[in-house]
């Protein structure tokens, strides 16, 4: 497990997911999975990815 405040981009969490990321889009869109804007960027931290799964 990595650090819960760890940043993952959308394309990390579709590899490691093993998922696409049109799927992972659609959940951030769906608000089931939140996110961080840094800029025109979108983040995922690892606590919120957790908490999902």
């Amino acid at each position: 497990m990595g650090d819960p405040g760890e940043l993952l981009t959308v394309r990390d969490l579709a590899k490691g997911l093993k998922l696409s990321t049109t799927f992972v889009w659609r959940e951030i869109k769906a608000g089931a999975l939140p996110t961080i804007r840094l800029r025109r960027s979108v983040r995922v931290t690892r606590a919120d990815l957790d908490a999902y799964i």
